[in-house]
């Protein structure tokens, strides 16, 4: 969880943010091998991304609750 989601539920006004909301950042490696002009190319570059996700409390007959995807933030551009 980013640490600026604790200002940013702060922040919130009453009702902006749905019950159960949070935001978890990810962190990874992208690999990506093709072909380019004909011949075999590899990369591998750092990237990062929040995902904001709703997940209200579970109606009594479910062990766990529908959690639902808010928004993704634009890529290498997350919530820190």
């Amino acid at each position: 969880m980013p640490q600026a989601w604790d200002t940013a539920v702060e922040q919130a006004q009453s009702g902006q943010l749905p019950r159960g909301a949070t935001a978890i950042t990810i962190e990874g490696t992208r690999h990506r091998e093709g072909v380019w002009n004909g011949e075999p190319v590899t990369s591998e570059h750092p990237v990062a991304f929040t995902v904001f996700l709703a997940c209200p409390p579970p109606a009594p007959e479910f062990r766990t609750g529908p959690c639902h995807v808010l928004r993704l933030s634009q890529l290498d551009n997350p919530l820190r």
